[in-house]
């Protein structure tokens, strides 16, 4: 008899006919595949808040040591600017305007006298000195202070008042006088002698009328009619307190400046780098020179027509500031906090998808707090020790607990060490990045492109319900492995 329950039967064709319950528990699990990646991607971007912050505790600590650093300076001294020396010599302006006399009913010259003031630069500035820097310490900050010691010699030619048209009967000589400007006269560590043409005077502080500069030193310079065939001939000695930078001003014609110092990390810096430097572990050696073609400012002008803003741009000289960059770096690592959040997220989901053991959200949670820990780790831990070792210590921390953690939340020993073998290799990696400095761009695309493309490998076989991809069976082999 026929078989009236054929049209319900597949064919015999080897293969069972599809499960409707199975399709549906696959769009079931796609669903739910779908709906954990929506929550990690909203977890990600809510952890970045807490990177945030981190971000922003550096900028304060940053600020913190910037406060120690102004507080110590303001007592010691701050940037020192060495601007100097000026010669400046008064003259007489005699001006006549006819007036009209109405008593005697002609006219009659009203004769006005004002003083002016020319300034004048050096023919040749020579200044050797040395630094000799110390370490102090504010709460855990250090503060790099220095003591320079500096001797400065040169020569003045005597002063042209030609192209003024100035009368020579005009000119008040004797009331020349030179100045100097130091940033803050309490960082003097002893007294400023000047020997001028084997005379000597002291500098004091004081503002003599028509000065160059403001709050600097002057002392009384005379000048005569007939100078000598030599010039005029200057020393002087200046010791002063500083910290951070000392700088040097191009004020000769020919300005020479010798440093040396025991600091072992100089930054040399300013409008002109040292024609030769050499640098080791016993200090620093720097030598400049310039000239006045080199600058915008001239030899000589009247009363305010050059000043500080003009020749302020021109200053070079070196930084003795502590080449502390922990901060710096701890701020590189946190730009990469959200590369290892991802990743490390991506090895739970990926556990999730193959084996079906699903990890809890609070779980998630845990991990990515403790990723975000270890940029607090390094950034407290950097101010006590140095930066290589307190990123090892931070790094090893982190990988321990997130790989212990992973063996009760993975499926199996072997993953949980694989999740620890990543965050090894990522932490290694940025490690590398920090030590780089040219290359450092170039390294970072090209280990993001490698990591890209390793995780396009691994996920090459999902499938939209979010499992691995059914593996090819051999034709009449079910599913399951059974003989049909």
């Amino acid at each position: 008899m026929p078989d009236h329950n054929l049209g319900n039967q597949a064919p015999n064709s080897g293969l069972q006919a599809p499960n409707p319950w199975t399709a549906l528990a696959g769009v079931k699990s796609g669903a739910t595949s779908m709906g954990k990646m929506a929550f990690i991607g909203l977890l990600i971007a809510l952890l970045l808040i807490p990177v945030g912050m981190v971000k922003d505790l550096v900028h304060e600590r940053e600020w913190s040591r910037s406060s120690a650093e102004t507080e110590v300076a303001g007592k010691w001294g701050g940037t020192q600017q060495i601007a100097g020396p000026i010669l400046t010599v008064p003259y007489r302006v005699i001006v006549k305007t006819p007036s009209y006399g109405l008593m005697t009913k002609d006219y009659k010259d009203k004769v006005d006298t004002t003083i002016e003031y020319a300034h004048f630069l050096p023919e040749l500035m020579d200044l050797k000195g040395t630094l000799d820097p110390e370490i102090r310490h504010r709460g855990i900050f250090d503060v790099a202070l220095f003591t320079a010691d500096l001797d400065i010699q040169g020569r003045f030619t005597q002063p042209d008042f030609s192209g003024w048209r100035i009368p020579p009967e005009n000119i008040l000589w004797g009331d020349a006088y030179v100045s100097m400007s130091v940033p803050d006269v309490r960082s003097l560590a002893d007294a400023l002698p000047l020997e001028w043409n084997g005379t000597k005077r002291e500098f004091i502080p004081d503002n003599y009328v028509g000065s160059p500069v403001t709050g600097g030193l002057q002392a009384r310079a005379p000048l005569s009619a007939a100078p000598p065939a030599e010039g005029y001939r200057f020393k002087m000695h200046a010791r002063l307190n500083g910290s951070g930078t000392m700088d040097f001003l191009p004020m000769g014609k020919e300005t020479r400046v010798a440093i040396t110092s025991p600091w072992t990390t100089p930054s040399f810096s300013g409008a002109f780098l040292p024609r030769d430097n050499q640098v080791d572990g016993k200090g620093f050696t720097a030598r400049w020179m310039t000239l006045h073609l080199s600058r915008s400012f001239p030899q000589s002008w009247r009363a305010q027509e050059v000043g500080p803003n003009d020749w302020n741009p021109f200053a070079f000289g070196v930084d003795l500031k502590l080449p502390v960059d922990s901060y710096q770096k701890t701020m590189r690592c946190a730009k990469y906090a959200i590369l290892f959040i991802i990743l490390t997220f991506l090895v739970f989901f990926l556990n999730e998808t193959f084996d079906r053991k699903r990890i809890h959200p609070l779980q998630y949670m845990l991990v990515g707090f403790a990723l975000c820990l270890f940029y607090l780790l390094l950034l407290a831990l950097t101010e006590h020790i140095p930066f290589n070792f307190a990123y090892s210590a931070a790094a090893f921390g982190t990988i321990g607990l997130i790989t212990a953690y992973g063996l009760a939340v993975l499926s199996t020993k072997k993953r949980a060490v694989a999740l620890g073998a990543m965050l090894a290799g990522l932490y290694g990696y940025l490690f590398t990045l920090l030590q780089m400095e040219d290359f450092a761009l170039l390294m970072g695309a090209l280990g993001l492109f490698a990591i890209l493309g390793t995780v396009m490998f691994l996920t090459r076989r999902l499938n939209l319900n979010g499992d691995a991809a059914a593996r090819p069976t051999l034709r009449g082999v079910a599913a399951e492995g059974t003989p049909v």
